[in-house]
């Protein structure tokens, strides 16, 4: 068998009663997580466009795009559903991987389900356990913690996959009409997505547009379109420049997954300063330090991400404060409930947070690297008034595996959600609960409501 064939087999054969009770809980747990991220995504200035984009082209019917309170074609609320999620930047993240994978699936599992009117609760948890284990699996596989830095977004380029699986499941598509979509897939997956433009990023909209292509592919596939069965097995690799450890994407299919690796965002930031964020956090908190006190910051992090969140200027623009460590820890001493919104229409600017950021030096420390990209680890050290320092180091952050971060966290994330929709999501596969969650969100996913959603500080 092929790469692509064995990776059809197993999504094919998927069924929740392989996986064990915790991983079927963490797959529930991100689907809440990513409602929650969609519906707040509605409030962000990159959402609006799309929205209005999709309105234009697709009809009112059958497919729900997640977070908007609306619906239209199966593609285009997949389309739409991804980007509402994706630019939140509070949505869920692999970091072995550095993939983004519930941005892609459960808007496509939503969609999908939707316009399928299936109401088969079983197949939908288990089309999002392999859509969160391919997707995953082909941004290890790619290497994908160390290529993003080379101009390769992971997740772009692993999207199609992930959709093709998830909606492929939903649609119960043979083995055979899997490969081939994944077959499809691969000839259309490329990963680099150039430059930021100073105004209104098109990111957002590229990533949604792969999950659009990819649930096309499944369809076409389903409907007797075939692709390339080998292209997989060393071709793609030499054509595009990406090196793919085709047994790294396959071994161990069905008996290992990693939708249990999967970290929560409990803040709104680019994942390479979130330790960052929490160490100097603690230090405020437990060391009771004041942070007029502060004179000086160190933050060590990796070599492989410390160039990315080392801005000097004031960020100009939201998503720019975001990957901003020496802006997000302004926030976190001056305006720590900024830390939370996704929105950030208004950048909190002051003396304060000005002074502060120009007391921040970011360097790389190859002591960290050795736990990269298995965590994202941050030291941060705190020189004061006095002389004296302070120094905590974090290798997992509040969200990642092993932190303690459950349902009580997530729920509280989103404290202003409807309860039928966490209940629907802590009992998904079991019969009827599927058919709840879309009626729940079908009532709730209103624009009056949607300030509901706003994500609460933690």
């Amino acid at each position: 068998m092929t790469t692509t064939e064995r990776l059809a087999a197993f999504v094919a054969s998927l069924d929740p009663s392989t996986a064990g009770p915790s991983l079927l809980d963490a797959v529930r747990m991100h689907v809440f997580d990513t409602i929650g991220a969609a519906c707040a995504g509605a409030r962000v200035a990159d959402t609006p466009p799309v929205r209005e984009l999709v309105t234009s082209l697709g009809p009112r019917d059958p497919a729900l795009a997640l977070g908007q309170g609306l619906r239209t074609t199966l593609p285009l609320a997949a389309l739409l559903g991804c980007v509402a999620t994706r630019c939140t930047e509070i949505d869920d993240i692999h970091i072995g991987s550095c993939t983004t994978p519930g941005s892609v699936v459960v808007p496509a599992a939503i969609a999908a389900a939707s316009a399928e009117n299936s109401g088969d609760d079983r197949r939908f948890l288990a089309a999002c356990l392999a859509g969160f284990e391919v997707l995953v699996r082909f941004g290890l596989a790619i290497d994908g913690a160390h290529i993003l830095y080379k101009g390769i977004w992971p997740t772009y380029l692993a999207a199609g996959f992930g959709t093709a699986a998830t909606v492929g499941k939903i649609a119960g598509l043979s083995a055979e009409q899997l490969a081939h979509a994944f077959a499809i897939v691969a000839t259309m997956a490329t990963g680099t997505v150039g430059g930021r433009a100073p105004g209104l990023t098109s990111r957002w909209f590229i990533l949604g547009s792969a999950v659009q292509s990819a649930v096309m592919a499944a369809l076409a596939a389903g409907r007797g379109m075939q692709g390339d069965l080998t292209l997989l097995d060393g071709r793609w690799s030499e054509i595009t420049g990406v090196a793919l450890d085709g047994e790294r994407l396959v071994d161990g299919l069905g008996t290992r997954f990693h939708a249990s690796e999967i970290s929560f965002k409990p803040i709104c930031s680019a994942k390479q300063a979130i330790a960052a964020v929490y160490a100097m956090r603690f230090l405020l908190e437990n060391e009771r330090i004041n942070a007029g006190d502060i004179r000086h910051v160190l933050v060590e992090v990796p070599t492989a991400y410390a160039k990315m969140i080392d801005q000097p200027d004031l960020p100009k623009s939201r998503l720019a404060s975001i990957t901003n460590v020496r802006y997000q820890l302004a926030l976190a001493a001056f305006a720590p409930e900024t830390l939370n919104d996704p929105v950030r229409d208004q950048l909190p600017a002051s003396d304060d947070i000005s002074a502060f950021t120009k007391k921040v030096d970011v360097r790389a420390d190859a002591a960290l690297d050795t736990t990269y990209p298995e965590s994202w680890p941050a030291r941060v050290t705190l020189t004061l008034a006095s002389g004296s320092q302070a120094v905590k180091e974090l290798q997992r952050a509040p969200g990642d595996p092993g932190s303690g971060y459950g349902w009580s966290a997530v729920e509280a994330k989103y404290s202003g959600s409807a309860p039928e929709i966490a209940t629907a999501c802590k009992r998904l596969g079991e019969r009827g609960t599927l058919s709840a969650l879309l009626s729940a969100l079908e009532t709730t996913e209103r624009p009056e409501s949607r300030a509901a959603s706003r994500p609460r500080s933690r």
